[in-house]
């Protein structure tokens, strides 16, 4: 945790008055080196706040391929993490699933269920039926349509949707 303004403040003022930093630090109960630092800072920028701590360092990386990684996620919304990241580090980045799970985060796409019941259309939302012109049937006797993927990313707030067959 960062030390208050005020404390550096006074010890970077009494330095200033001609007290040595080591002199300061010991009045001011700080380390010695903590006021060396300060007052580098305070001579070098004119400024003695504390520098920006924590957060994600290292996400730029991941934005500078964000074109990409959307490419991928369009074309599969049902595509894992891992994935993914196999997908990319075919591509020649490295990232880990961790990485590509905050990229998903910082644009609100959650990972969902498409539940049986959203698969055929919805009755308060009739636009969202398949056209009965456009229904073909197909005899599915000894097929497994259970094993298809009934999970995937979509922006928050809105139903996912995915075009697979109802198994049971």
């Amino acid at each position: 945790m960062a030390l208050s303004m005020d404390l550096r403040s006074r010890l970077l003022a009494a330095v200033e008055r001609g007290l040595s930093c080591r002199a300061a630090a010991d009045r001011f109960g700080v380390a010695p080196s903590t006021a060396i630092r300060w007052r580098a800072q305070q001579l070098e920028t004119g400024d003695f706040a504390p520098k920006p701590q924590g957060g994600d360092m290292r996400s730029r990386r991941v934005e500078e391929r964000a074109a990409d990684i959307l490419a991928i996620w369009e074309a599969h919304k049902d595509i894992t993490l891992g994935e993914l990241r196999l997908t990319l580090a075919e591509q020649g980045f490295v990232v880990s699933v961790a990485r590509v799970h905050r990229f998903f985060v910082r644009r609100g796409l959650t990972r969902k269920k498409d539940r049986p019941c959203n698969r055929a259309g919805s009755a308060r939302h009739p636009e969202a039926a398949p056209e009965p012109e456009r229904l073909v049937f197909f005899d599915e006797t000894w097929t497994a349509t259970n094993m298809t993927r009934s999970h995937g990313r979509c922006p928050k707030g809105e139903r996912l949707r995915m075009g697979f067959p109802h198994g049971h």
